[in-house]
């Protein structure tokens, strides 16, 4: 096995043994050596008989990042076996999350199959994505590798309370609503408002470089019975997030409802 870089530090070695598909009792156990790049972590398996071993797996935790932070990794795994692999499928658990890797890349032995793995870039707060990269070994340890990479980004925009409803026909109904963002220089580029069927009233009271605080009022007149919905859109001059919308219920009130039923009978 060729020497790993110096500035790779391993944290823990971890020891599994798996049945090698057709191999006789005379077979020695190949070792399967599946490391990170940059995280310290070192993880060996041994195809050695009797116990089977279905998958292995990496995990990884970037920690917090900054706004200009890649959420990305590579993983390598070597082929320390005999024979070449090849790359089958791979499954992610979200297509935000994206990867480099090809179906039908073939791993010789002694090369690495390095997979670049990304979280989405546009969604804040902890992020956790998997990846399982299914081949054709006939090592078990090799026949689905579980990837898992973990990060915490900088949420972009949010709104506190995450909905409004109202009663129509109420005089002097006002709600406050406050958006809030976690990257430098968006809230900045806030540059208008548009509703969808103009049901409320949406005005800007107060701006800091970290909050967006808005007065919102609904119309008297509607609607005078049954639900609406309202779409309110905030709007801003950034091409990674042009618009954040805001989901508003309004509904008629009991006096209206009860005035309506009553006309029927």
């Amino acid at each position: 096995m060729s020497a790993l870089p110096r500035q790779l530090q391993f944290g823990h070695v971890t020891r599994r043994r798996c049945a090698a598909s057709g191999s006789s009792s005379m077979t020695k156990g190949l070792p399967i050596l599946l490391y990170s790049s940059a995280v310290a972590c070192l993880v060996v398996f041994g195809c050695r008989e009797p116990a089977p071993v279905t998958s292995t797996s990496l995990s990884v935790d970037l920690g917090v990042l900054d706004s200009t932070a890649d959420p990305t990794h590579t993983f390598l795994v070597r082929n320390t076996s005999a024979d070449t692999f090849a790359v089958t499928s791979f499954q992610r658990d979200c297509g935000c999350h994206d990867t480099d890797l090809r179906v039908g890349q073939m791993v010789p032995p002694g090369e690495v199959l390095a997979v670049q793995f990304s979280l989405s870039k546009y969604r804040g707060g902890s992020q956790t994505g998997r990846m399982i990269v299914s081949t054709d070994s006939t090592c078990p340890d090799y026949k689905d590798i579980v990837l898992s990479l973990k990060a915490t980004l900088p949420r972009p925009l949010w709104t506190e309370p995450t909905a409004l409803s109202f009663v129509a026909g109420e005089s002097g109904q006002s709600q406050q609503l406050t958006i809030r963002s976690e990257l430098p220089g968006l809230l900045d580029t806030f540059h208008g408002v548009a509703t969808s069927r103009g049901l409320v009233d949406v005005r800007l009271v107060e701006r800091t470089s970290e909050t967006l605080h808005f007065k919102i009022r609904t119309h008297a007149t509607t609607p005078a019975e049954g639900e609406a919905f309202e779409f309110v859109a905030f709007e801003f001059d950034d091409q990674r997030y042009p618009l954040h919308t805001l989901q508003v219920l309004v509904h008629g009130s009991e006096r209206n409802r009860s005035v309506s039923l009553s006309s029927l009978q």
